[in-house]
């Protein structure tokens, strides 16, 4: 194993990480355990990315057995992911069955969870939701009340199927529709 900063101790080099990893930084999954995850639930899909705004090039040093990259990748994983998720809903509300929904979704998010548990300590979601019913919209009001509540019972859903957010601060999350 080689090392760039051998003189520098690794709280220092924590210190180094932290500045590397900004949202300037373009998103991407390079060294991320796992890419994405698309689930199709009850007439959803749902669609799970993690990405990292953090330095690619210190990452590439894995591949030449550097020290750093290797302390620099757990480092992202434990402080730079933010959890993209979009869901993408193709039936009418009067048919969307919401207890279903939050059944299917807890038993993925678990696997997933297990599998990959960095998953649990991110500290910002992101999550976009697209309505497209198949056979046209609703027309009337009642509609309308049922959909926010049917989408803001979604982001409950997954946020509660999320550990409770460990680390610093709170778990920022940001939802578009």
């Amino acid at each position: 194993t080689r090392q760039l900063f051998p003189t520098i101790p690794p709280e220092l080099r924590n210190e180094i990480y932290t500045h590397t990893i900004s949202p300037d930084n373009p998103a991407s999954n390079t060294a991320l355990p796992f890419t994405s995850k698309q689930y199709d639930i009850c007439g959803t899909t749902v669609h799970i990315y993690p990405v990292q705004h953090g330095n690619n090039a210190l990452l590439a040093l894995t591949n030449h057995n550097f020290l750093e990259a290797s302390e620099y990748k757990a480092y992202l994983l434990a402080h730079g992911i933010v959890l993209r998720i979009a869901i993408v809903i193709k039936v009418a509300p009067h048919i969307f069955t919401p207890r279903h929904w939050d059944d299917k979704l807890r038993t993925h998010l678990r696997k997933l969870l297990a599998r990959y548990p960095y998953l649990g300590t991110v500290q910002r979601v992101e999550v976009k939701m697209f309505w497209e019913p198949k056979g046209g919209c609703w027309a009337d009001a009642a509609q309308d009340h049922k959909v926010s509540g049917i989408l803001n019972g979604m982001v409950a859903s997954l946020l509660g199927n999320l550990p409770s957010h460990r680390g610093k601060g709170k778990r920022e999350l940001n939802v578009a529709l």
